[in-house]
């Protein structure tokens, strides 16, 4: 039987066709026979990125032209990667968007795709969202133990030195003063953010020898909008400079009761408002408005000093326990790699107080030097221009019907130095003195840390000067309640975090 000469000449150029792609599958899948035909799922996703658009198809390679003068394909001019034309692509074949390269299609009675290609590769295989990685995290437990004993031994009176060296020695026996003491502490904190709008925080912690078990912090931030960050809940809130007194701390009290707090950030400036309330500062167990505490701060640098503005309106109760409405001026800068600051308070029962305080901190070794100076003084009932010099004692005595009071300096400095001369030894002095009568101490101090492992050593000093009525009592009561003139302390420490 004879085959027309046109069915031939069909038959070749099929047969051509089916020859050229054979290769072309070979190169978009994996090398060698047995990859031919097949491509990298992986390599499609990343051919998503990649591309400048993802689904479009490039132009061949320039200078790659077919018959007629058109661009396309032939012996000798491959395909460029990434592009296709219809005469690479077969019969019953669909074009791999990515690589330009034909697939094979699964069956030919597979439905016609709604839409195209590398729209279907898109929603089957979405790009991971990058910025869910870095603002969700989840749920994260983590603690501390720390348990410690310790004793203090001194005199309350030190005695002479002028007896006999057996008489002195027999008086020094019989007047030293020995007290001792264990305290265990286990906290736990959780964390976790849902997102980046929302997250919850929280520390449960208990202790010896108060066998309390309390929540020092529980709350929840929200962030709305970009711009307006919420913080709801029992949580520490600190106002001010002040690293020694807290005075200018409007806040100070907020860990004990429930907060909410909004901070919303303003051109450069910083705005905070705050609600505070707690079971003590209220008559009612229902709180009302005229039971709550409210205050306000605004942060605002100026050609590189930080102004501060803050003010707090005490609830019902605390104002009628004597402690009135206040507000605060602050600015804080750094001169020569010293950081400065100075803060005024002043309340509507005409107290007054400034406090000014700067810190230094130097590299490795580890040193920081600070101090604070704090004024206070309760304003006569006179006009404030005919006010005496600071430091100035007012006629008529602390606490007069006309409301003066004897105006109250004192001052505080501490260096701590670590890592001296030893990589585990750090030293310290804490120095505090009350100008109106005088009193103070001073607290040279040795740590060494790690002796043995999670451990430290701390011995320390205490001197002081004046008695249990003493204007500086209240603050040297927290290192000794017995107000010991000379003491030598000593603790063993022992803390781990999990």
């Amino acid at each position: 039987m004879k085959i027309p000469a046109v069915k031939i000449g069909v038959f070749l150029l099929l047969f051509f066709l089916s020859g050229a792609t054979y290769p072309l599958l070979a190169q978009a899948g994996e090398p060698g026979p047995s990859g031919a035909g097949k491509t990298s799922d992986s390599g499609e996703i990343d051919a998503l990125f990649d591309s400048p658009e993802a689904g479009t198809i490039d132009a061949p390679a320039p200078g790659a032209t077919g018959p007629g003068g058109s661009p396309g394909t032939g012996p000798g001019n491959p395909p460029a990667t990434g592009s296709a034309t219809q005469s690479d692509i077969a019969p019953g074949s669909t074009g791999d968007p990515t690589t330009g390269q034909p697939v094979a299609s699964k069956s030919k009675t597979e439905e016609p795709p709604t839409a195209a290609p590398t729209e279907r590769k898109v929603q089957e295989a979405p790009g991971p969202d990058l910025l869910k990685e870095f603002t969700r995290e989840p749920l994260s437990v983590s603690g501390s133990l720390s348990t410690a004993i310790g004793g203090l031994a001194g005199f309350t009176e030190v005695p002479p030195f002028d007896r006999p060296a057996q008489e002195a020695v027999r008086s020094l026996y019989r007047d030293l003063d020995v007290s001792g003491y264990a305290e265990f502490t286990n906290s736990l904190t959780f964390r976790s953010r849902m997102d980046r709008y929302t997250s919850v925080q929280g520390t449960i912690e208990t202790s010896y020898p108060s066998f309390g078990l309390s929540v020092t912090e529980l709350f929840l931030t929200y962030v709305l909008g970009e711009r307006y960050f919420f913080r709801i809940g029992k949580q520490a809130i600190t106002w001010g400079n002040g690293r020694i007194y807290d005075d200018t701390n409007l806040t100070a009290s907020a860990e004990g009761g429930y907060s909410f707090k909004l901070t919303v950030p303003v051109s450069s400036a910083t705005v905070t408002a705050v609600v505070m309330d707690q079971p003590g500062w209220r008559y009612t167990s229902e709180p009302g408005a005229q039971d709550l505490n409210y205050a306000a701060q605004i942060t605002v640098p100026v050609g590189g000093v930080e102004i501060l503005l803050s003010a707090l309106y005490p609830s019902q109760k605390r104002r009628d326990e004597g402690f009135a409405p206040r507000g605060v001026v602050g600015a804080k800068t750094t001169l020569l790699t010293v950081d400065l600051f100075h803060e005024s308070l002043l309340a509507t029962d005409r107290s007054y107080t400034a406090l000014s305080g700067f810190f230094k901190e130097w590299g490795d070794p580890k040193i920081q030097l600070y101090g604070e100076h704090r004024f206070r003084v309760t304003l006569p009932e006179r006009p404030l221009t005919d006010i005496p010099w600071i430091g100035e004692r007012f006629e008529d005595g602390p606490s007069s019907a006309s409301g003066g009071g004897k105006a109250d300096h004192q001052t505080s400095l501490n260096i701590l130095w670590k890592r001296f001369p030893l990589p585990n030894l750090d030293v310290g002095v804490r120095w505090n003195h009350a100008w109106r009568d005088n009193s103070g101490y001073i607290v040279p101090g040795l740590k060494i840390n790690n002796p043995f492992p999670n451990g430290s050593i701390a011995f320390a000093l205490p001197i002081y000067w004046g008695t249990a009525t003493s204007v500086i009592a209240s603050e040297f009561s927290d290192i000794d309640p017995r107000y010991r003139k000379l003491s030598l302390g000593a603790k063993i420490s022992l803390s781990v975090g999990y």
